[in-house]
């Protein structure tokens, strides 16, 4: 239902003051009034305002979710935001509208790119255990500063060549590359252990995505998101990053994924 257009400078005084009178659905039946106009004329600072608006009335509400603004600078961005905003009322992207169904806080698609949470502030991020950690490969892995591992099992199946491993270490982190053949899809994963917990500035970027979705896989939120000819898997336990890159489809990455241990 429509509500009376709120003047520009009633919202700022509202967002200085950090708080609103405004509930969570008159503030979207705001941006969705503003949204159906043609796009043209389009006001992308009374929408803008809007945002910040919603995210003052989420904190208030649900400040669990400690949800940061979206602001976009550019006008197709910003009418993406603004429909993946008004999908559900916890703010998370719908597979129906841009197939990522992971929540908005998490990660966020513009213009065909996911933009992740580099710090994973909002996941689970502590593995239910570590099963694999007597294969050949986690002992390597531990003889080379990263230990322990939760890996898919998929790796030291028959089903899977591993070519090569790297490592690299610094006074910050220890990494290792390893390169592998899974049914004769190449695939790369990508492993950082920090030292200590650190804070990341900016967003990671995940290019080209067609759709993404988030599983709960040994106690840990794993995401995956498809490309074309590829799909990525990432997850955190502690202080260890994982990121997996497999040519394959969907179904195979997650068949892949749902064997991490």
């Amino acid at each position: 239902m429509d509500i009376k257009e709120i003047s520009k400078q009633k919202i700022i005084k509202m967002i200085n003051s950090g708080s609103t009178d405004l509930s969570e659905d008159e503030i979207k039946n705001l941006i969705r009034q503003k949204t159906s106009e043609n796009n043209a004329s389009i006001d992308e600072e009374y929408i803008d305002l809007c945002f910040d608006l919603l995210v003052i009335s989420n904190r208030n509400h649900r400040p669990e979710l400690k949800i940061r603004s979206v602001k976009k600078p550019v006008k197709a961005a910003l009418i993406a935001a603004v429909a993946a905003v008004l999908c559900f009322s916890t703010i998370t992207v719908s597979a129906n509208v841009f197939h990522l169904d992971i929540p908005h806080e998490i990660a966020m698609l513009i213009s065909g790119n996911a933009e992740i949470d580099t710090n994973f502030e909002l996941v689970n991020t502590t593995a239910d255990g570590y099963a694999l950690t007597d294969t050949e490969l986690a002992k390597q892995l531990a003889d080379n500063g990263i230990s322990p591992v939760t890996l898919p099992e998929e790796l030291i199946t028959d089903n899977c060549t591993i070519n090569q491993c790297e490592y690299n270490t610094t006074l910050a982190l220890n990494e290792a590359i390893v390169s592998f053949e899974y049914k004769n899809n190449f695939g790369c994963i990508t492993i950082l252990q920090f030292s200590e917990d650190i804070v990341l500035v900016g967003d990671k970027t995940e290019m080209n995505v067609l759709s993404g979705q988030m599983l709960n896989i040994n106690g840990m939120d794993v995401l995956i998101f498809e490309r074309k000819n590829s799909c990525t898997i990432e997850y955190k336990d502690n202080l260890t990053e994982y990121n997996i890159m497999l040519e394959c489809d969907l179904d195979t990455a997650i068949e892949f994924a749902e064997t991490i241990k």
